[in-house]
This record gives C-alpha cells, sequence and structure tokens, in this order.
C-alpha cells in the first residue's frame, strides 16, 4: 500500500508539470525566442559529441525527456515577477527559459573553431544558422563545422639560452620528447610537453623554473601541412627597480636543512636552541616529545644534494602518513653566503598527544529510534 501511495503522489506532482511543459514560452517576451535545440555538423555529417557540445555558450533547459523539461515547467508554474509567495519559490528552485543570445550564439561558434584550430585544422571554418518559429516563440541553431585538411608536426628545432638547460633537453636519455614528426599537430601535445621539461628541470636543481618561460615558435609556409617547430626557452628574469635583466638558469643545491618539529603559527615564537642531528639542524624546543630520528625518516632530501622537486612531494607525503603532524610546511630560501645554494626550512606542528573522538549514529530498528555512538582514544607517544 505504501508504494501505491507513492507513486500517487509523483503522478500526482508529474501531470501538471507535465502539461505546463507544453507551454514552455509561458514567460518569453515577444521578439525573444526559447532555444529549445543546437545541432552540430561535422563536414556535413551531424555528431553529438559531448566534448563539443561544451563548447557551447548557449544550451536548451534541462530534459527528461525531448518533450518533457522539469525545471523550466517548475520555472513557468511560478512568477518572475513575484517576489515572495509560492509563485516566487517556484521560480527560485526551477530554471528560467534559455533565450538565444546572438552574442552567445557567435562565442560558440568562435569556440569550436578555436578546437579544431588547436587540433592542427587551421583552415576549419564554422558557419552558423538560426531557425526561427515566430508562431511559438522557439529557435533552434545549427553549428556546420568544415575542419579542412589536418597539420602534421615536422621539425622541431631548440633556441635555448642556458648551457644548463641545452644539456638537460637534448640528451635524450633524460629526455624524450612528445612531439614526433609526422603525429597530428596538437596545442595539447605542446602544453605537455612543456610541462613534463618544467619537471625535469625542477626535478635537476632548477628550483621555481616557470612554464612560461618555454614557448614554441611555428611555420608553415609552403610546408605542405607541416608544422615546423622551434622551442624557445628563455634565460631567467630577474626585475630590479623598474627595470627588468636576464641571467642564465643555474641548478641549486641544498646548503642545510632546518627542521622545526613544533612550529607554531599562533603563538609567539619562543628562540629556539639548534643542534645537528645526521646533518640536519634541528631547532629544539622544551615541548619536544620526538625523537629527532622520526621527522628525518620521513624527509627524502639532505644537505648537499642538488634540488629535487619529487623528493620534495615524497615528503610530503611521507609526512602526513605518519599521522602525526596536524600541519607540515617546507620552504626553500637562499642561502645568506652562496648565490647557488638554498636553505630548507621544515615547519611541523604535531597533532595533541591525546585526542578523544566521538561518533553518533542514529539507528531505527523494528520503528524504534535510537542512538549508537562510539568513543576513541588515540594516544600518540
Amino acid at each position: 500500500m505504501a508504494t501505491k501511495q507513492i507513486y500517487k503522489y509523483i503522478f500526482a506532482i508529474a501531470l501538471p508539470l507535465f502539461f505546463l511543459s507544453c507551454k514552455s514560452t509561458r514567460w518569453v517576451n515577444d521578439g525573444e525566442y526559447l532555444l529549445v535545440k543546437n545541432e552540430i555538423y561535422l563536414n556535413k555529417k551531424k555528431v553529438k559529441n559531448a566534448e563539443l557540445e561544451s563548447l557551447l555558450k548557449q544550451r536548451p533547459n534541462k530534459e527528461l525527456t525531448p518533450i518533457f523539461k522539469p525545471y523550466l515547467s517548475l520555472y513557468n508554474m511560478g512568477n518572475p515577477n513575484k517576489e515572495k509567495g509560492l509563485a516566487h519559490w517556484f521560480t527560485k528552485i526551477g530554471e528560467p527559459p534559455v533565450i538565444i543570445d546572438s552574442a552567445a550564439i557567435l562565442g560558440s561558434a568562435t569556440n569550436l573553431g578555436l578546437f579544431y584550430f588547436s587540433n592542427g585544422y587551421f583552415e576549419n571554418v564554422t558557419s552558423v544558422k538560426t531557425h526561427l518559429n515566430k508562431k511559438k516563440k522557439k529557435a533552434k541553431v545549427r553549428y556546420d563545422i568544415y575542419t579542412g585538411e589536418p597539420h602534421y608536426f615536422g621539425t622541431l628545432k631548440y633556441l635555448i639560452a642556458s648551457e644548463n638547460i641545452e644539456r638537460l633537453v637534448t640528451n635524450d636519455t633524460v629526455h624524450k620528447s612528445l612531439i614526433k614528426t609526422g603525429d597530428k599537430y596538437s596545442n595539447n601535445t605542446l602544453e605537455q610537453e612543456r610541462e613534463k621539461l618544467v619537471k625535469l628541470f625542477r626535478n635537476n636543481g632548477f628550483y621555481g623554473f616557470q612554464k612560461d618561460l618555454i614557448r614554441f615558435e611555428a611555420d608553415t609556409i609552403n610546408t605542405n601541412h607541416k608544422v615546423n617547430l622551434t622551442m624557445i626557452i628563455s634565460d631567467q628574469p630577474v626585475y630590479f627597480k623598474d627595470s627588468t635583466y636576464y641571467r642564465p638558469h643555474k641548478p641549486y643545491s641544498l646548503e642545510a636543512v632546518y627542521i622545526d618539529p613544533y612550529y607554531s603559527y599562533t603563538d609567539k615564537q619562543e628562540r629556539k636552541d639548534t643542534s645537528l642531528v645526521d646533518d640536519y639542524t634541528f631547532l629544539n624546543s622544551n615541548s619536544n616529545r620526538f625523537s629527532p630520528q622520526l621527522p628525518i625518516s620521513a624527509v627524502h632530501f639532505k644537505p648537499g644534494e642538488t634540488y629535487n622537486q619529487e623528493k620534495v612531494v615524497e615528503s610530503y607525503a611521507h609526512i602526513n602518513s605518519l599521522r602525526v603532524f596536524r600541519n607540515s610546511e617546507i620552504l626553500f630560501e637562499p642561502s645568506d653566503t652562496n648565490a647557488d645554494m638554498l636553505k630548507a626550512v621544515i615547519r611541523l606542528r604535531p597533532f595533541p598527544q591525546r585526542s578523544i573522538k566521538l561518533d553518533l549514529e542514529g539507528t531505527n530498528t523494528s520503528g524504534r529510534y535510537g542512538i549508537f555512538g562510539t568513543v576513541s582514544v588515540l594516544n600518540r607517544n
């Protein structure tokens, strides 16, 4: 009986929504048109492609079936001119009609063209046709994309200012380029190549290397649909007052690693003595209850090594896996005495030594309600 009653309620709600959906233009003004459909044709063939549809700036109201749009129906049950009451509430939970906008349609066509351009179709053309039903105040928009011939990667040359960087890039055993002659051109491939190189540089001492220092120049003139590339990697910009100059990239080594196992972001910083343990410099605290070997075991880099970003990421993960420290922060600062060195500062904030966790759950057994609880005590020694 209970199930039948539920179906009755659903039917009672859905039925008026269904009929109201037939009046989808109730709140569409004269001279406006409700967008009911987008169509995309690729080289004269109609396509259904979620990636292409996501590039459109306007899409029809959400639907359950081609003729039933529940959110628009809810909106139409209300009154957008009311500021309170049930009519206002329906417009709040519903979805207003999507009115076609010429600027949005043009933006959608531009997005489609840029998508294919970035994937090697440099000669693509996108046209738009809008079909208006003035009597019903409804509109359909058709996008026709003509891709033209694709372009492919051709030659790859390098123009790299710093010798240290050039040695890494041109060393086949260290770096294997993702850009392959004969593969179809894609901006994504160039972006992945840049990210791959940034990771390579940062893992080989080039702390803080920025991706925007890597760019590509393309030549497509008389190349028979080939894209000949020149990869340009600039020197490190240095900003001083109102001027900018460039200096060669240099790899950094670690001069010292400082570990503060009791750093506080809120309390006044106490003056701490230091001690050297296995080449790591510890900032001692009166509250210290840890063996220095605990944080040392989780730090994957040491003084004298070349800076390596991957080891920094591994250290964060290892420190968090200990479940001893609430906060962890690893900073790098220039050395006070050597321009080619960095000092690492590791700030840790431990959890309280003992914590109590209370979990409560509601229960319903044979119609009887109650509360089930668990208490857990975590003792960190």
